[in-house]
C-alpha cells in the first residue's frame, strides 16, 4: 500500500493532510524521508512527528500590499518582514498572512488549501520579492518554472565575519533535521534534498574591535527551506539577526547597537516568465527602511 493511503487509514487525516506532512518531512520511514508513493512493507517503522490538526477557513482581509508587478495571471509584492506567507496547520497564523491578504485577487480553487495562488514562499523575518499566481494557468506555468529552475533568485544578506574570498558557490543537501524537527540541516546526499547557492561579496564592514560583516548577494539555483541561512552558516558566516542558525554575540551587538532586531535577509530581485504576456519578468525590491538603516550606520 502506498505510504500516503497507509497513514490516512491509520491516523484518519485526509490524504491531502497526510501527503503535506510527508512533503514537510514530517513523517519519517526507517528513519528516512520518503515520497507519499512509497510502497510500506511489512516491519517498516513509520514514525509521525507532528501531527497536522484540521485546518481554520481562510478568510479575506484587507492588507496593503506593495506590488512590484502585475498583469492578469500574477502580481509580485513586497513581503515586508514579519509577515507570515500562509496561516499554519493547526491553526496557528490564522490572520494578518499574506494569504489572507490575496485570497480575494486570486482565482478559487487555484492552489493549495489555505494557500492561495502560492508557489514559493519566504520565510516570516525575511523581506522581498514573492510572486503570487492569480489563475490557474498561471499557477500551474509557475510551479513549472520552480521545478525546472528556470526562475532567477537573488538575495541581499549580511554575514558575521569578514569573507575571506570574493565568490564561491556552496552545494550542501538540506534536510529535516534529525534533533529538531522544526528545524532544517545539512545532511548527507542520500537524507536531504540537492541545495545550491552562489554567492558574491559587496562590501566589508568594521563593526567594533574584532567583529566585522559582509554584505553579500546570493543567487539561489534551488529553493530549499532556510538555504541561504543553512548553507552561509556551514561556511562559517551566519546571517546576521538569524536567531535559529545565527551566533548569539553577533546578535545580540545588533539588537543593542542598531536596534536591529530580525535576519538581514531580503529577496532582492526575481525573474520568470509571464503565462499571460510571454515576456520575461524582472522584478526589483528596495532594501526595507530597516535594512538601510543598518547600512547607512555602518557607511557613517
Amino acid at each position: 500500500m502506498r505510504l500516503d493511503r497507509y497513514l490516512q487509514e491509520k491516523t484518519g487525516f485526509s490524504r491531502a493532510q497526510v501527503q503535506k506532512m510527508i512533503k514537510g518531512g514530517f513523517i519519517l520511514v526507517n528513519s528516512t524521508e520518503e515520497r507519499a508513493s512509497y510502497t510500506v512493507k511489512n516491519g517498516d517503522n513509520v514514525q509521525i512527528d507532528e501531527i497536522s490538526k484540521v485546518e481554520t477557513e481562510l478568510k479575506a482581509e484587507d492588507i496593503d500590499l506593495d506590488v512590484l508587478y502585475e498583469d492578469k495571471g500574477c502580481l509580485v509584492i513586497c513581503k515586508p518582514a514579519g509577515m507570515v506567507v500562509h496561516p499554519g496547520e493547526g491553526g496557528s497564523h490564522s490572520s494578518g498572512t499574506l494569504a489572507n491578504a490575496i485570497l480575494s485577487r486570486v482565482d478559487s480553487g487555484v492552489g493549495e488549501v489555505n494557500r492561495p495562488g502560492i508557489v514559493h514562499r519566504l520565510d516570516k523575518d525575511t523581506s522581498g520579492c514573492l510572486v503570487v499566481a492569480k489563475n490557474l494557468g498561471s499557477y500551474t506555468d509557475l510551479i513549472k518554472q520552480f521545478k525546472n529552475r528556470t526562475v532567477e533568485k537573488k538575495y541581499i544578506a549580511l554575514l558575521c565575519g569578514k569573507l575571506l574570498i570574493n565568490e564561491g558557490i556552496v552545494e550542501s543537501p538540506i534536510g529535516r533535521s534529525f534533533r529538531d524537527r522544526k528545524k532544517m540541516s545539512i545532511v548527507k546526499e542520500a537524507k536531504g534534498k540537492e541545495a545550491v547557492s552562489r554567492f558574491k561579496l559587496k562590501e566589508v564592514f568594521e563593526v567594533s574591535t574584532g567583529k566585522k560583516v559582509s554584505l553579500v548577494e546570493v543567487e539561489i539555483m534551488t529553493g530549499r527551506t532556510h538555504q541561504i541561512r543553512l548553507h552561509m552558516k556551514s561556511i562559517g558566516h551566519a546571517v546576521v539577526g538569524d536567531i535559529v542558525y545565527g551566533d548569539r554575540n553577533y546578535n545580540k551587538f545588533f539588537k543593542d547597537e542598531f536596534d536591529f532586531n530580525r535576519q538581514f535577509l531580503h529577496a532582492a530581485e526575481l525573474k520568470f516568465d509571464s503565462f499571460e504576456t510571454g515576456k520575461r519578468v524582472s522584478a526589483k525590491a528596495d532594501l526595507t527602511a530597516d535594512l538601510k538603516a543598518v547600512l547607512e550606520k555602518l557607511r557613517s
